[in-house]
């Protein structure tokens, strides 16, 4: 079974890559793309909540989950995060693919762009501030945060993860990714807009720091028919044309390089 998604939209759950066994909170899971995905890295092994404040994209979530064969979803309701981490154990990530924009997808939404504006820029980036702060408060000890949105403005990427970082002294921006739309030569060739974060404990990033220089390939069998994967395991730091890294503008804007 396949299951479509954007080779920009994918980058963050390759980038974090997860493993057979961990514990991950999708916190904004949507109908659960990225969660489905998540999901095969980690071979089907694991746990996955899938998170989402709209319980009929968490039924229709599940259904997808059962169509790709995979068993290690488990969706929960926003106000039942807590309890379903007393059974589990910390996480050792939780993705915040927060509601955005959408500007870096005008291709697909065009729509999108006569919602965009100053106030309503100011609104989503309220909204994806206290998402980070929700994951803060769930995140254990050595609890890693991913932070992506299809949005290309600062308003909502850059910015939000430096206030949060600011109001946060614990955690520490380790790498951030800048992907702009791009129609490419052919239709392979295509790519949305998207922005990732990856953020960490201050402790954690000294100890790990190994985790994002070294990415790991992972080749995927099709399980005997059961699922099979449907991204590029290829080495996305070869994706270098039309992306724009600003760890450094991080640190050098905190005094932290």
């Amino acid at each position: 079974w396949l299951q479509a998604q954007d080779r920009s939209a994918m980058n963050v759950a390759l980038r974090m890559q997860p493993v057979a066994g961990e514990v991950i909170v999708d916190l904004c899971a949507g109908l659960g793309t990225k969660t489905t995905q998540m999901a095969e890295l980690m071979e089907d092994q694991g746990t996955v909540l899938a998170v989402d404040k709209d319980v009929v994209k968490l039924e229709a979530l599940k259904t997808n989950a059962e169509r790709l064969g995979l068993t290690c979803i488990r969706t929960v309701a926003l106000d039942a995060i807590a309890d379903a981490l007393q059974e589990t154990g910390p996480p050792n990530w939780i993705l915040v693919d927060a509601p955005c924009s959408n500007s870096g997808v005008l291709a697909r939404r065009p729509e999108a762009r006569y919602r965009i504006g100053d106030a309503s820029l100011k609104k989503l980036a309220n909204v994806q501030f206290s998402l980070l702060e929700r994951a803060a408060a769930l995140a254990g000890p050595d609890t890693w945060i991913a932070y992506s949105t299809c949005s290309i403005e600062p308003e909502e990427n850059e910015q939000v993860v430096t206030r949060f970082i600011q109001a946060h002294a614990g955690w520490r921006v380790v790498e951030t990714h800048l992907a702009l739309p791009s129609a490419g030569n052919d239709d392979i060739a295509w790519r949305d807009g998207a922005f990732w974060a990856m953020l960490v404990r201050e402790f954690k990033r000294r100890t790990n720091a190994d985790r994002f220089t070294t990415p790991r390939k992972r080749k995927f069998e099709t399980g005997g028919g059961k699922y099979r994967s449907y991204w590029s395991t290829a080495d996305f730091t070869k994706e270098g044309q039309g992306v724009t890294m600003f760890a450094y503008q991080f640190a050098k804007t905190l005094g932290r390089e």
